[in-house]
C-alpha cells in the first residue's frame, strides 16, 4: 500500500486504497449474484483520480488552516503576537504590518509538521485587512513549496463571507494548481469551497475548532483524465488531537471522464472512529481509516 501511495502519508488516501481493495473483493464474488461486476480498469481509474484529488484537497486544506491559525494571532494593532501551536518549531513566521504580509517559512532542508508531513518552501499571504473582518480577503502564493517530495504551485484566495456572529465563514478558491511528483508526473486542480467554523470561534486555539466544508473541485489526474469532485453532504472536520487528518462526517461524489460510474465516499455520522463507507456501482463496504 505504501508503494501505491508513493510517499503520501494521508489517512484519507489510505482510506481510498483500502476501499478499492475491498471493492475488488466484492466484485470477485459477484459472479454468484446479480450485482454488476466492477472492471479492473474502472477500479484503477477511480483509485488514481482519488489519490490525486486527495493529495490536492488535503494539502490545500492544510495551507488554509496554516493561514487561518496564524491570522488569529494578528491583533487589532496590526502586530503578529505569537506562532500558533499548529506549527512546529522548525517553521519561521514573519509578519510585516506595513504591507499586511505574512510569510510562513518551512525552510529549505525540510520541516516535519504536527501532521507528520515534511514540507519545504514558503507560504506567502497578503491581507486586505484583518481577516476576521467580514469582507476581508487574503491572497496566497507558494514559493518553492514542496510536501513529501511533491512540488506544489498555484494561487489561492480566502475571503471572509461571515453572516452569522460566532460562525466565521470563508470562501476559498484555488486556481491553476499544479502538483508534480518525484517521478515528474503532474496533476492539475481547481476548487471553490465555503469553509465555516461551527465551533471554536471563542478562542484563537486551533485544536478546538470544528469546520464544515461545502463546494466542489475539478482537475486533471496524472493520467490526463479530467474529473470533478462534489461535496453532496457537508464535510465536517474536528481538529482535536486524534482527528486532525480525517473528516468525521459528510459525503463526496467523484466522477471521472474515463470511468463508467461515479463513486461515493461517506465519512460517517460525526463520531471520531476512523470509519467510512465507499459505494461504487451499487457495492458498499465499510472500511477503517488507519
Amino acid at each position: 500500500m505504501k508503494t501505491t501511495m508513493l510517499t503520501i502519508k494521508r489517512n484519507y488516501l489510505q482510506l481510498l486504497v483500502l476501499s478499492f481493495i475491498s471493492l475488488i473483493g466484492l466484485s470477485s464474488c459477484s459472479n454468484d449474484s446479480d450485482e454488476e461486476t466492477i472492471s479492473e480498469e474502472d477500479l484503477n481509474v477511480a483509485l488514481i483520480t482519488s489519490e490525486d484529488d486527495a493529495l490536492a484537497t488535503e494539502e490545500f486544506s492544510s495551507i488554509t488552516e496554516f493561514v487561518l491559525d496564524e491570522a488569529s494571532y494578528i491583533n487589532t494593532a496590526n502586530k503578529y503576537t505569537q506562532k500558533s501551536e499548529n506549527l512546529p518549531a522548525c517553521v519561521t513566521v514573519t509578519y510585516t504590518g506595513e504591507s499586511n504580509t505574512l510569510l510562513i517559512d518551512f525552510g529549505t532542508e525540510g520541516c516535519e509538521g504536527n501532521d507528520g508531513l515534511t514540507r519545504k518552501g514558503i507560504i506567502k499571504v497578503v491581507f486586505s485587512k484583518e481577516l476576521r473582518t467580514p469582507g476581508a480577503h487574503a491572497k496566497i502564493s507558494l514559493e518553492n513549496y514542496m510536501v513529501e517530495g511533491f512540488a506544489i504551485t498555484g494561487s489561492k484566495s480566502i475571503t471572509n463571507v461571515t453572516e452569522t456572529e460566532g460562525m466565521e465563514s470563508f470562501n476559498i478558491a484555488v486556481s491553476d494548481a499544479s502538483i508534480t511528483g518525484p517521478n515528474g508526473r503532474t496533476r492539475n486542480w481547481n476548487s471553490d469551497y465555503t469553509l465555516t467554523r461551527i465551533e471554536g470561534a471563542e478562542t484563537v486555539r486551533p485544536y478546538d475548532n470544528i469546520y464544515e466544508t461545502t463546494g466542489s473541485a475539478s482537475g486533471i489526474d496524472r493520467n490526463g483524465n479530467s474529473f470533478t469532485r462534489t461535496i453532496t453532504v457537508p464535510l465536517i472536520k474536528d481538529r482535536k488531537i486524534g482527528c486532525l487528518r480525517n473528516y468525521v462526517s459528510g459525503e463526496v461524489t467523484i466522477e471521472n471522464s474515463a470511468a463508467s460510474s461515479p463513486f461515493i465516499i461517506d465519512f460517517g455520522d460525526g463520531t471520531c472512529d476512523r470509519r467510512a463507507t465507499v459505494t461504487y456501482n451499487g457495492n458498499t463496504r465499510e472500511i477503517f481509516l488507519r
